[in-house]
């Protein structure tokens, strides 16, 4: 693997029938796969990854009964996915991702009693996601982003619980998300974004301890940020972005110690900034414009020493800017246009002390104009 090979696979192969391990990674391969692989005894190892095979997935593949993984990511295969590849039940390892196929997802595959890893992401495949997939209790990734998967999230995806990593981003997803997501206690990475989904989301996740990620962003999503999100401990990652969410903030999001970033622009949230926030002292990058939240900045917003990207415009606030701000040393970029902010700036931030990149405090109702500040001022 990792050479540069180049040319096509010869239908020889059939003659090294005792070959148990075939790992072609990282060449330049083209032309069809074989269908001669058939005549291997037990393969337990194909691997061609990251070549330029094209053409059809032979359908002979189905009949490797010993293979154990199955690698053809980036290539340029097109055509359907086999029926037969349901038949390989010793498969743990099945990654047909960035190729061309298309057609529909086989319900078959949901009758591979080991596999662990499923990844048809990137292609053209245009159903929807079978309800048998609920069967593959040993699952821990099942990555089905960027293609054109329709129909909605099945709710027998909350049977999967040894699901680690769930990625169905960048779909026509539509839809509520099924509320027995909440059943997946090993979870640790869900991007559902840049579908269609609406609806609300699930409140009774309680099983999400491992949580680290959450991504629904760009979907219809309504309804309120669930208290119960300040649950999720283990969060480092939130973006519920460019929905049509409403309801406030909950200040059990200040639980949530170990977060660095928390996306929730382009909403339609009321309500004030819980001054919980300020216990978030690893956030990194907080958006909440434009929304439709009102009161003042909390000052414990001067807790937030690593915070780099603050976005509080296009909102109704009021009062002065906490002067906390100015004393956070990492903040790169401070967009506040747009709001009601009165009173001085800080002089921290006027002079451009803070080494800002981009700011931007147009549309208040500040006193003094900005000066000196280069750059920074947009």
């Amino acid at each position: 693997k990792n050479n540069n090979f180049d040319g096509t696979l010869p239908s020889e192969l059939r003659i090294l029938k005792e070959l148990s391990d075939i790992d072609l990674l990282g060449n330049r391969f083209t032309g069809s796969i074989p269908s001669e692989l058939k005549y291997l005894r037990a393969p337990s190892n194909l691997s061609l990854t990251s070549n330029a095979f094209s053409g059809s997935l032979p359908s002979e593949i189905g009949s490797l009964q010993e293979l154990t993984y199955l690698n053809l990511w980036s290539n340029d295969l097109g055509g359907s996915i086999p029926l037969e590849f349901g038949n390989i039940k010793s498969l743990i390892h099945l990654d047909i991702g960035r190729n061309s196929l298309t057609g529909t997802i086989p319900s078959e595959i949901g009758l591979l009693p080991r596999l662990f890893y499923l990844d048809l992401g990137d292609n053209y495949l245009g159903s929807s996601i079978p309800s048998e997939f609920g069967k593959l209790k040993a699952l821990g990734h099942l990555l089905l982003g960027w293609y054109q998967l329709t129909g909605r999230l099945p709710s027998e995806i909350g049977n999967l619980t040894s699901l680690t990593r769930l990625n169905a981003a960048a779909n026509q997803l539509n839809g509520n998300i099924p509320t027995t997501i909440g059943n997946l206690k090993s979870l640790e990475y869900i991007e559902l974004k840049e579908n269609r989904l609406t609806g609300i989301l699930p409140s009774k996740s309680g099983g999400w301890a491992s949580l680290t990620s959450l991504n629904a962003a760009h979907n219809l999503l309504n309804g309120s940020i669930p208290t119960s999100i300040g649950n999720f401990k283990s969060l480092q990652y939130i973006a519920l972005h460019d929905n049509q969410m409403t309801g406030t903030i909950p200040s059990a999001i200040g639980n949530l110690v170990h977060l660095t970033e928390l996306w929730l622009w382009n909403n339609k949230l009321t309500g004030t900034h819980p001054s919980e926030i300020g216990n978030l002292t690893s956030l990194g990058a907080f958006s909440v414009g434009p929304n439709r939240l009102s009161g003042t900045v909390p000052t414990e917003f001067g807790n937030l020493e690593e915070v780099w990207h603050l976005l509080l415009g296009g909102n109704n606030f009021s009062g002065t800017i906490p002067t906390e701000i100015g004393k956070l040393t990492k903040l790169d970029v401070l967009l506040i246009e747009g709001s009601q902010f009165m009173g001085h700036f800080p002089s921290e931030l006027k002079t451009c002390s803070t080494g800002l990149s981009l700011l931007c405090p147009n549309n208040n109702q500040l006193m003094d104009p900005l000066s000196n500040c280069g750059q920074c001022s947009t």
